[in-house]
């Protein structure tokens, strides 16, 4: 009896890992990779991937046990249905260990070939993206003085032959250009997975941390929830004590329903930081306040004196 109750729960406890977090979206999801000391996809598709000798460590958050760091190793997820010509978006944080040229921190392919698939290594004194094969074209993640011992989030989509790159949730830059077609794809992570040169020979000194795919082109309230690990709903509605707020994320203005006792309040939209860009009156039960001068991201709106409110806002 005694075992089949340790069984039952560490079968639990396995089904409870194996969670998606919150602010990951589900929806068009190829596999998701914590890399929680190892390389299983938690997305419940089944992609699990080959770790070759990568370590586990602390990730950003100082949780151990919970990334993994590369010298000379590199992890490998195989067989994904995706065709690179087609929508499709890809995430995963990063933080440089050492610098060194020219080698490769993500490489997305088709049966190891190097024919102009997206590529992202250590090139002069920056990370640059672009295509496997050739510098030629390619754009810059950042300057190295910028990204050792620092953790990045990047995320790029794909469309129509448009490819845009985030950065730490913020656009970073576009790139016209049409992906090689395949009928799958794999990805290495921290190494070169290709013919080019000698295979697994251009290893990334490294930490790697939640690697996701998706077979669509995720918003930018998505990409934003990914590097601030905020759960993000399509026209999400935010109630909290008799207070409406919608749509969420919201692309013009925003709607605010309140209470009579709200009724002329002041608000006010902040930052993050607390830096105020916006400040108002409700000045009835139901208020549009219009978000036009704000850009992309996330913002806490405060009302009320002694029963003071705070809601997050998502602008797209």
């Amino acid at each position: 009896m005694k075992l089949l109750i340790t069984c039952l729960c560490l079968c639990l406890g396995l089904q409870v890992n194996a969670q998606l977090p919150s602010y990951v979206p589900a929806s068009g999801i190829i596999g998701y990779w914590p890399l929680d000391g190892n390389a299983n996809d938690i997305s419940g598709n089944g992609h699990n991937g080959i770790n070759n000798g990568a370590t586990a460590s602390a990730n950003r958050n100082g949780t151990p046990n919970a990334c993994l760091y590369f010298d000379i190793d590199y992890v490998e997820v195989l067989n994904l249905p995706l065709n690179l010509q087609s929508d499709f978006s890809f995430s995963y944080w990063q933080k440089l260990n050492g610098f060194l040229v020219p080698d490769v921190i993500v490489d997305l392919n088709q049966n190891k070939v190097c024919n102009g698939t997206p590529h992202i290594w250590q090139w002069g004194d920056s990370v640059r993206f672009g295509m496997c094969s050739t510098d030629v074209g390619s754009l810059s993640l950042g300057a190295q003085s910028q990204l050792i011992n620092n953790w990045v989030n990047f995320t790029y989509t794909h469309t129509g032959g448009i490819t845009k790159m985030y950065k730490n949730g913020t656009l970073l830059f576009t790139l016209n250009h049409t992906w090689p077609l395949t009928s799958t794809a794999q990805f290495t992570l921290a190494n070169g997975g290709n013919t080019l040169g000698v295979l697994h020979g251009q290893p990334s000194d490294i930490y790697m941390d939640d690697i996701g795919m998706w077979n669509r082109v995720l918003s930018e309230s998505e990409i934003l929830g990914l590097y601030q690990a905020i759960s993000v709903g399509v026209d999400q509605v935010i109630e909290k004590k008799d207070v409406i707020l919608y749509p969420n994320p919201a692309t013009e203005s925003v709607t605010i329903e309140v209470p009579s006792t709200f009724t002329g309040s002041s608000f006010a939209i902040s930052d993050l930081t607390g830096r105020i860009l916006k400040q108002g009156q409700l000045a009835s039960t139901i208020n549009q306040i219009n978000l036009n001068e704000l850009s992309t991201g996330v913002y806490l709106i405060s009302f009320g004196t002694e029963n003071k409110q705070t809601l997050k806002i998502f602008k797209n």
